[in-house]
């Protein structure tokens, strides 16, 4: 966040999955609340598989920032 980077944008995929299960098994992080706290700006994109515009509005958003890095934090269906 320090840095600017304002030119960065970042796609999470947040699908709850790992090879043992759900990521609730060992993932407790909450990752919209870290980057807040490196200073990134952090959208938000539920559902991207009903939602394809809802991204792109997402990513339009991120490049409108440009003192700051993007994180925009998808919720995909894996196999969707």
């Amino acid at each position: 966040g320090h840095l600017g980077l304002g030119d960065l944008i970042v796609l999470y995929d947040d699908n709850h999955i790992t090879i043992d299960g759900d990521t609730d098994l060992a993932f407790t992080e909450d990752v919209k609340m870290r980057y807040e706290s490196y200073g990134w700006q952090v959208l938000v994109v539920d559902d991207v598989a009903n939602g394809l515009d809802d991204l792109r509005a997402a990513i339009d958003e991120g490049k409108k920032c440009t003192d700051k890095p993007t994180l925009i934090k998808i919720r995909t269906e894996i196999g969707f």
